[in-house]
């Protein structure tokens, strides 16, 4: 192999690699945007449903089956 020949697959081998980091890094960013939703959700739910339960709580409506 010559110079010009091994200089060739290098840069193609690193740009090949660059374009695959790049790839894995979008994924990335897209798996934690996704975590970020699914948590900001259930935060959500859960403060929802401690609300619905103090209200009902307030006007003393039974909200278990061993509730009084």
């Amino acid at each position: 192999m010559t110079v010009t020949s091994n200089k060739d697959f290098l840069l193609k081998s690193t740009m090949q690699l660059n374009v695959r980091l790049m790839k894995l890094l979008d994924w990335v960013l897209d798996c934690e945007k996704r975590i970020h939703i699914a948590e900001t959700d259930s935060w959500y739910a859960n403060w929802k449903i401690s609300y619905l339960e103090k209200k009902l709580k307030e006007l003393n409506v039974p909200l278990y089956a061993d509730d009084d």
